[in-house]
């Protein structure tokens, strides 16, 4: 599955420039794939898309969104909003309060597929980020 979580970032970074140039795509994985907890959607062996969160708070506070991402040919589908539904459904059986994610202020499809899911804006951060949350039950 790793190999697939590299290939799909590649070539959405392609499109999208998801991922700064700063981060380094294998470590950024190894790290995901230790740490978060992966959804993912294939069709026949292909990956068409992932998901990535953390829920690992002893006081269920906060879980925190990592990465979406979908492969460029499969945009359109509501693959993205299965992946997120799943996990906040996910998050919901945990005990989890809220999910917040960063994502680049100039990503303004990314901010309106959030805010079509009910995140909302929290605060500004460093290198142009803003911190968005969505209350989970």
């Amino acid at each position: 599955m790793k190999d697939d979580l590299i290939e799909l970032l590649i070539e959405v970074n392609k499109f999208e420039k998801i991922l700064s140039e700063q981060i380094n795509i294998f470590k950024y994985v190894d790290k995901i794939y230790q740490h978060a907890i992966i959804h993912t959607i294939y069709e026949k062996a292909r990956l068409k898309g992932f998901i990535a969160f953390y829920a690992n708070t002893s006081d269920k506070q906060l879980a925190y969104l990592t990465m979406i991402a979908v492969h460029p040919s499969s945009h359109g589908e509501g693959i993205g909003s299965v992946l997120l539904l799943a996990v906040l459904e996910q998050l919901k059986i945990k005990g989890y309060n809220k999910l917040g994610l960063e994502v680049l202020e100039t990503n303004k499809h990314a901010i309106a597929f959030y805010e079509s899911h009910g995140f909302y804006f929290v605060e500004s951060r460093a290198n142009q980020f803003i911190f968005m949350e969505k209350i989970v039950f």
